[in-house]
């Protein structure tokens, strides 16, 4: 029983370590992305699924908030 306990404990961890955030747009939009970087005019975010494609900009003026 303990061992099931530790098994379901370090499983629940694996998933809330999957980071995510999402960018809301101005229109409504909903962009499920990892936010690389924030500076003044702009911030810098990859799309969820994929990881290892291109970083991509969006202007602050157009962004709704960020979950």
């Amino acid at each position: 029983m303990k061992r099931l306990l530790c098994v379901l404990v370090l499983l629940a961890a694996l998933v809330s370590l999957k980071a995510q955030d999402t960018i809301v747009k101005r229109d409504g939009i909903k962009i499920p992305s990892k936010v690389t970087e924030v500076n003044a005019q702009n911030i810098r975010y990859k799309k969820s699924d994929n990881p290892d494609g291109p970083v991509y900009s969006l202007n602050k003026d157009e962004l709704k908030y960020v979950v």
